[in-house]
């Protein structure tokens, strides 16, 4: 993608709606940056100005030293269909945070891989019982996946992973609709900030989620996994929403996060598979383990999550830990926080009878190169470049998401 330096007081934008919100990206002041077929252009002092891929655009030109110059991208309204169904559905994706989707997806696998992993002696077993066919040697895992699962339950687990996204798109895009005035500053390139949504568009979304989540859990699982799916959703309400909004008492809003995002959504993923096993839920090391730690990690997000939104927060007189302590004193704390967890990991992995639960080696040399890379590249790369420079804070808070995925994809192995 190349750039141009912009020696001008005024940028011009003419452009259609059609165009606003399906791709974003901030520049510098008096940058503009353009490549094939589209460009991004901030105004104003350094506001962002949003816009999805321009076709045909008329190219920004290199300006000459001292000479002002007007930008204009023009572009004619496009009423493709397929155009404008892609673009709502950009829109859409936006909307529910990709980031926070990722999450919810590795969890659900993760969970639902882990619990089939620990109840194979279980199930081997029961169908030992019923078909004399089957070797009563331990199962082979192709045996255990060819004749001792059952796999029409499939359609379930696939409605159950379709409602978490439900119940993760509800809870996330309550937050957007109560913060659109801070998001301006923080997050201009979310639909209800930058405009490529209306309120009455997310209201619509997030109750046809929460309504249709809600339907999927009580027509297909137990009580206890609706109670579980309605207490996240409640908890999200409470953290979005007036007058409870306690996204503006920092702990009780890292409580609700760690809660939800750590011992929610994994306890009730192992949970709802070993139910439609038929099989009894136990408290078995690995579920143990994975609970608490997600719980610490999504503990540690909540604590960073607002690094990257300081500036905002402190304009509209936002309570939160980044603001109330520093970012500095957050970063340490965060870092310190998810470091200790891994040594515990280790520490846990090279106890007496863990083998018999873990993959020992695993779990100890996982987690050890975890805490390797969180030292070097996630806080060390901050550290080097300077706590207070966003780019910097904004590149740390995403390498602790990419943690959060590797300990699930971790998970599956240990």
């Amino acid at each position: 993608m190349d750039s141009w330096e912009i020696q001008a007081s005024t940028v011009e934008m003419q452009v259609s709606e059609r165009h606003r919100g399906c791709a974003f990206g901030v520049a510098a002041p008096g940058r503009v940056r353009a490549g094939r077929g589209g460009g991004f252009v901030v105004v104003d002092g350094g506001r962002s100005v949003i816009l999805s891929p321009l076709p045909r655009a008329k190219r920004a030109t290199r300006a000459r030293p001292g000479i002002s110059r007007t930008i204009k991208l023009d572009a004619a309204p496009d009423t493709h269909p397929f155009r404008k169904a892609r673009s709502a559905l950009l829109t859409v994706h936006a909307f529910t945070r990709p980031h926070t989707v990722r999450g919810t997806l590795l969890a659900s696998v993760t969970g639902c891989a882990r619990a089939l992993m620990d109840s194979r002696a279980e199930m081997a077993q029961r169908v030992l019982r019923t078909a004399g066919n089957v070797s009563a040697a331990d199962i082979a895992w192709i045996d255990y996946l060819r004749v001792v699962l059952d796999w029409s339950l499939l359609p379930r687990a696939l409605l159950g992973v379709v409602a978490l996204l439900l119940g993760n798109a509800f809870i996330v895009g309550v937050n957007q609709i109560y913060d659109q005035e801070v998001d301006r500053v923080n997050k201009p390139f979310l639909p209800l900030a930058a405009g490529t949504m209306t309120p009455a568009q997310a209201w619509a979304l997030c109750l046809a989620s929460v309504a249709l989540g809600t339907l999927i859990v009580w027509r297909t699982f137990s009580r206890v996994i609706l109670y579980l799916y309605v207490s996240g959703m409640v908890l999200g309400a409470l953290y979005s929403v007036p007058p409870f909004r306690l996204r503006n008492v920092p702990l009780a809003a890292a409580l609700i996060i760690a809660c939800v995002r750590g011992f929610l959504l994994n306890f009730g993923v192992y949970y709802a598979t070993r139910e439609a096993l038929l099989l009894p839920f136990r408290w078995l090391y690995p579920i143990r383990f994975l609970a608490f730690f997600m719980s610490v990690f999504a503990f540690v997000i909540a604590l960073t999550k607002d690094l990257p939104d300081i500036e905002g927060d402190r304009q509209h007189r936002v309570p939160t830990f980044a603001t109330q302590v520093g970012s500095k004193r957050m970063v340490i704390l965060g870092s310190s926080m998810l470091f200790s967890a891994y040594m515990t990991a280790v520490v846990y992995g090279t106890a007496p009878g863990m083998g018999r639960h873990f993959r020992r080696w695993t779990m100890v040399g996982g987690h050890a190169f975890l805490a390797w890379y969180l030292v070097r590249h996630v806080y060390g790369r901050l550290m080097r470049q300077g706590p207070e420079n966003r780019p910097a804070i904004r590149e740390f808070y995403r390498g602790i998401w990419r943690l959060f995925y590797w300990e699930y994809l971790l998970f599956v192995f240990i």
